[in-house]
């Protein structure tokens, strides 16, 4: 049985989707403007989702977008708190702690953090390594009721080779 969600976000997705020349590189060449998702992010190929759409605002949501290129991972992933629970401050603490979650989640370790500016808000990004050596790079941001985390993996045993900076800074709020 098709997922109803499954199905009307990736027919959002395939409306929304041009293909452009690369800029960062030959292989991001695909935009993806998700209006509804408040975000625009430059993908590879076009991204598989899987989400849960809140059915009330006292109900949370996420999504996820997903792109995996030649053993590399490109992710965006939003969760949405519902109206019943308070969502935390957008700020460099909570945005700490949720670098620390998903170290502790992926059984990885957060090697280094720094600021960064996402459509003139503030972020910060995360790298991280795991027990094998393998990476990731990763940005969390909040606008509204809704954390954005934004992250590369490079295939095991080769670097970003900017790729991943170059999907990072591709990613965009479009809506406050």
């Amino acid at each position: 049985m098709v997922n109803p969600l499954a199905a009307v976000m990736m027919t959002a997705i395939a409306s929304t989707l041009a293909s452009t020349p690369p800029t960062g590189g030959p292989a991001l060449a695909a935009i993806l403007q998700a209006p509804g998702q408040g975000f625009s992010a430059s993908f590879p190929a076009p991204p598989q989702v899987i989400g849960n759409a809140p059915a009330s605002d006292d109900d949370a949501g996420f999504w996820i977008y997903t792109v995996r290129n030649n053993g590399a991972a490109y992710t965006v992933r939003i969760d949405q708190y519902p109206n019943s629970i308070r969502a935390p401050a957008p700020d460099q603490r909570a945005y700490d702690l949720l670098l620390r979650a998903h170290a502790g989640e992926s059984s990885s370790r957060l090697q280094s953090e720094r600021p960064v500016e996402v459509s003139g808000l503030a972020g910060l990004e995360g790298e991280f390594v795991d027990a094998t050596g393998g990476g990731e790079q990763m940005r969390v941001l909040m606008v509204g009721r809704r954390v954005y985390q934004v992250s590369y993996a490079p295939a095991p045993g080769h670097g970003g080779g900017g790729q991943g900076d170059a999907f990072l800074a591709s990613f965009q709020i479009s809506t406050r």
